[in-house]
């Protein structure tokens, strides 16, 4: 199976809530969701949703994807919602590549999305297949 590229570069298919959701793995399911719930995420669900961040919340089919089951935090994703209103699969795709917001995503510290990215487009402007130079 090809891995899942996420709009930024993540790998979708490497997350366990991808996993859990494929799988319909009901243990890794709930370690995501007590993990979360460990590291306060609960707290930023509720403020942004106005509700209880509940085990069912721990599903996603993949942020490139336009399923209902995307993961909370990926709904609100400026990189997805930019990639997908553009079109793109994923930000390489795009003539700003890398913009400020994505930029801003490379520096953190346990992000290595920039590699995969810089590999995707690298292979596009080989082919000269990034649409919109």
């Amino acid at each position: 199976m090809d891995d899942l590229i996420g709009c930024c570069g993540l790998i979708c298919s490497r997350c366990q809530v991808y996993e859990a959701t494929q799988n319909q793995d009901e243990e890794l399911r709930a370690a995501v969701y007590q993990r979360q719930i460990d590291w306060g995420h609960g707290d930023r669900f509720r403020e942004l949703y106005d509700q209880e961040y509940l085990v069912e919340d721990v599903s996603c089919d993949g942020c490139p994807t336009q399923s209902p089951h995307a993961f909370w935090y990926i709904k609100n994703c400026l990189m997805r919602t930019c990639a997908l209103g553009k079109g793109h699969p994923n930000c390489a795709h795009c003539s700003e590549y890398p913009c400020d917001i994505l930029q801003e995503f490379f520096d953190k510290p346990h992000v290595n999305a920039r590699e995969t990215l810089d590999e995707i487009r690298s292979k596009l402007l080989s082919l000269n297949a990034v649409p919109d130079l």
